[in-house]
């Protein structure tokens, strides 16, 4: 028997590299399938996962510390601030946020125009924190607890505190890179008590 020469059976010189529609259709089948179990893993609630994620809500001083207790992290807040309301929300990837709303600003506001504190849970964040610090365009400094603060030139609003063997980091936000570098170096910056 000899192998069949190029062109020759069925499908002929015009067919050769296509695959009969049924396989075709049976592919696309197959990677629809599996882009749809790939959306499901993502999205799906089994209801036994993350305690995680409340709504923008008015958090006294008391509600910070009781939320904190709660909490399997300390969730880091800059004291208290008279004439202020403690705006308090979590993601459902267990981010937490405190904003300090002056008087008149309404729970929820969208505007990015408040010093927020955010504590993440972050594996490893003092390690990334200090890779992230050797980059050009990025600042370095040491805080009290052997922590660093890490500020990037390209958002110099955001700092970022680390502390050695924790597995969370801190942002201080505020729309002022100034005043975000120094409160986030102030030694305030702490968890609720």
């Amino acid at each position: 028997m000899t192998d069949p020469t190029p062109g020759s059976g069925s499908a002929g010189a015009a067919g050769r590299g296509r695959l009969p529609a049924n396989i075709r259709i049976g592919a696309v089948l197959a990677v629809a399938a599996a882009a749809a179990v790939i959306v499901w893993l993502i999205v799906k609630d089994d209801g036994g996962g993350s305690k995680c994620g409340t709504a923008a809500r008015a958090a006294a001083p008391r509600d910070l510390r009781a939320f904190a207790e709660s909490e399997s992290i300390p969730v880091y807040w800059a004291g208290p601030r008279p004439g202020f309301t403690y705006e308090l929300t979590e993601t459902a990837k267990c981010n937490v946020y405190i904003r300090y709303l002056p008087s008149g600003v309404e729970i929820g506001d969208r505007r990015p125009d408040y010093t927020t504190i955010g504590t993440y849970p972050y594996k490893n964040a003092y390690s990334t924190l200090q890779a992230l610090g050797t980059r050009t365009g990025t600042r370095v400094r040491r805080v009290a607890g052997g922590g660093i603060v890490v500020v990037s030139s390209q958002s110099p609003k955001s700092v970022y505190l680390g502390f050695p063997g924790q597995d969370y980091q801190v942002e201080v936000y505020d729309p002022s890179a100034r005043r975000a570098l120094r409160l986030a170096t102030s030694g305030r910056v702490r968890p609720v008590p």
